[in-house]
């Protein structure tokens, strides 16, 4: 398939994508929960699509196999995580669910760019920490409490800070456009998870973060995709 047909389709999926969020969130508004959950699939496989699409055009195919593995399971924790609101007397047991779909989603990003070789430990580690810190002030002034799960979180967002960090190494370690995107896809990854824990655990949360976490989320992912189709 020419690349410009690729790419044109490619767009096409990335307006589906908004078009389908924003109805999700509608069906959300409306406490519409089944209606919300249906929708949400259809924006993951939006952007499960736009990967597979681009994943030919990554001159790394190992890189871009465990790429599209992370993005299906970043809609498995999305699915999951939706059902939180249709069951709500199991809503930990969903996000507890969800996040071991995301977590080694994550796991899988963080291989791939660790199969680049080209990630510099001089912006590697100074961004990990900053990344976690960062984490961990946002935490403190909204007040996010996890509970039981506080210490689950707190991995969680390291092991995020430590991806994010991966991608930007990556970057600056190469010329790629595409690690270049990749990064700020994890990094609105970071961002997004973070809002979402404050909106879960915390008492100042809003239905703007509500609104937040998915408008950073689908950035996050549509960005990974694009990168790895950048990786030319």
């Amino acid at each position: 398939m020419p690349i410009s047909v690729i790419r044109t389709l490619f767009i096409f999926l990335v307006i589906a994508c908004i078009l389908i969020v924003h109805s999700f969130l509608a069906a959300s508004d409306q406490k519409a929960y089944q209606k919300a959950f249906w929708r949400k699939g259809a924006a993951g496989l939006c952007f499960i699509a736009a990967g597979i699409l681009a994943g030919p055009l990554c001159r790394d195919h190992r890189f871009a196999s465990l790429t599209v593995t992370g993005l299906i399971l970043g809609l498995a924790g999305d699915q999951l995580l939706a059902l939180r609101f249709i069951y709500p007397h199991k809503s930990n047991c969903f996000f507890a669910a969800g996040g071991s779909a995301f977590a080694i989603g994550h796991i899988l990003y963080f291989f791939a760019l660790f199969h680049t070789g080209s990630i510099r430990l001089a912006v590697l580690l100074p961004a990990a920490a900053a990344g976690l810190a960062v984490s961990i002030l946002y935490g403190r002034i909204k007040k996010t409490d996890g509970g039981s799960m506080k210490i689950l979180l707190t991995g969680y967002m390291a092991l995020l800070s430590v991806v994010n960090a991966c991608a930007w190494g990556a970057a600056a370690g190469s010329s790629s456009l595409g690690l270049l995107v990749f990064a700020v896809g994890t990094l609105f990854f970071l961002v997004s998870d973070n809002i979402l824990f404050a909106y879960c655990f915390s008492p100042r949360s809003t239905r703007g973060m509500y609104r937040a976490v998915h408008v950073t989320y689908y950035t996050a992912q549509l960005c990974i995709g694009a990168g790895m189709g950048l990786l030319l």
